[in-house]
């Protein structure tokens, strides 16, 4: 049953993702999409939720933040690079964080499965910034990570993917999915109103892409609150890992309807982040 809700997330989140990547100015269709689940959900949470035990506050408070970086990191990534390079660096790295930290804290075991999946998605992460395979462009991906601001910001929204991912786990012990959800989309949409006011977007967007708009409200929901669901039942580093198959669909979606370059080194990047991914979640 978590195998199914998580696969089920996969497919919203690869959705939304697709969806945002053809908007126009994307940090303000982002925030659009906050600000509609968050009134939408206000009567809902208000009314039929439990009030939060306050031991979950700080992980509601930290999740809230870093979605907040997330949805800023996310929409410069796709304003400036590919989505079949950004969402695999970006998604890849975060069950591998998720993993490592849930060892180190002791929350979860560690396994030789684990390790090698992890190395697969290394693998797959690197080979993926290669233009083509070769000997001459083994060194690129260290390049891109130097000269490359895509590269490294992919990358850091990695980081805050697996730290909203670690923070999530602990905020559903103490407090309903959904409330979970409402605070870690209203938080954001407070803090980057402001930016959305300076770069005046917001009447253009809307009227551009109003249903697009509404619909990756509604993925972006279905997608975030099938994983907190199965975070009640999993560790998060086999919900990480499983939630990150969205990385093929996107991948190859991408390139056939934003005819992005697609070489081989992306195809075969892409399939072995999901050998890693899969590896992790046995």
């Amino acid at each position: 049953m978590v195998l199914i809700i998580l696969l089920a997330s996969a497919v919203c989140h690869a959705s939304w993702n697709i969806i945002a990547k053809g908007s126009r100015d994307k940090l303000t269709f982002l925030w659009c999409q906050l600000t509609a689940a968050s009134v939408v959900l206000t009567i809902p949470v208000l009314l039929t939720c439990p009030a939060p035990n306050p031991k979950g506050f700080i992980f509601l408070a930290v999740s809230g933040l870093m979605q907040a970086a997330y949805y800023f990191l996310l929409a410069k990534t796709y304003s400036i690079g590919e989505i079949s390079a950004v969402y695999p660096l970006t998604r890849g790295i975060a069950p591998v964080i998720v993993c490592i930290a849930s060892a180190l804290l002791g929350t979860e075991p560690i396994t030789a499965l684990m390790i090698a999946g992890a190395l697969l998605i290394f693998g797959g992460i690197y080979v993926i910034n290669m233009k083509k395979l070769s000997f001459s462009e083994f060194a690129a991906p260290i390049k891109a990570l130097i000269k490359v601001p895509t590269t490294r910001l992919a990358l850091l929204n990695g980081l805050i993917v697996a730290a909203y991912t670690l923070s999530d786990k602990q905020s559903v012990k103490y407090t309903d999915p959904m409330v979970v959800y409402w605070v870690i989309a209203v938080i954001p949409a407070v803090l980057i109103a402001p930016l959305v006011i300076k770069r005046g977007q917001l009447k253009a967007e809307i009227s551009c892409n109003k249903f697009r708009i509404l619909a990756v409200s509604a993925l972006t929901f279905a997608a975030y609150f099938l994983v907190l669901k199965a975070m009640n039942f999993a560790g998060a580093g086999y919900v990480s890992a499983v939630r990150e198959i969205s990385i093929v669909f996107v991948a190859i979606y991408s390139a056939v309807r934003f005819k992005e370059s697609f070489p081989a080194s992306k195809i075969i990047g892409a399939v072995l982040i999901f050998a890693g991914i899969f590896l992790m979640s046995i």
